[in-house]
């Protein structure tokens, strides 16, 4: 709400025109929606679709490709490793576990847009594609889990 008046502000002082200010208050207003669990993805997608202008369309697909992709892996591998006491392969467990592609693929279908559709199926397969290569490149279950990690540490020193 505050970025929607925040936007008419500067865009009236600026001089635009006022259906296009209008326009405008009204993508950043609406683009951020919660889903329903009690309705589906599609029923929710329809609604967006019908109840949107474009441009408010276009914005929510923005902000939902964030969430597909490169950026959701970073957000996920930051949060996993804020505590700095997990390992990379228990942040690769975590990552592979299977619910942050479930996540991806959800924001996914939520994209309105066959701009949006179509750059969230490229993020979505890489997505796919970076954690395959993360389950055969990181060892996901240690070994050696009683080895000491100073050992571990000084062992990668050589």
């Amino acid at each position: 709400m505050r970025g929607a008046e925040t936007a008419t502000r500067f865009l009236q002082k600026d001089g635009y025109d006022p259906d296009f200010i209008k326009r405008v208050a009204v993508a950043v207003r609406e683009h951020n929606r919660d889903l329903n669990d009690d309705q589906s993805v599609e029923e929710q997608v329809q609604e967006i679709i019908y109840s949107l202008p474009l441009e408010a369309r276009i914005v929510f697909d923005a902000d939902t490709l964030d969430k597909v992709g490169v950026s959701n892996i970073m957000q996920a591998v930051t949060t996993l490793g804020l505590s700095g006491k997990r390992q990379v392969h228990e942040i690769a467990n975590e990552l592979t576990s299977g619910w942050p592609l479930q996540r991806a693929k959800l924001w996914k279908e939520l994209l309105t847009t066959a701009t949006g559709k179509r750059i969230g199926d490229e993020r979505f397969a890489f997505y796919e594609q970076f954690l395959k290569q993360l389950e055969r490149e990181v060892v996901t279950n240690d070994p050696h889990p009683d080895m000491d990690v100073r050992i571990t540490q000084e062992m990668a020193q050589i």
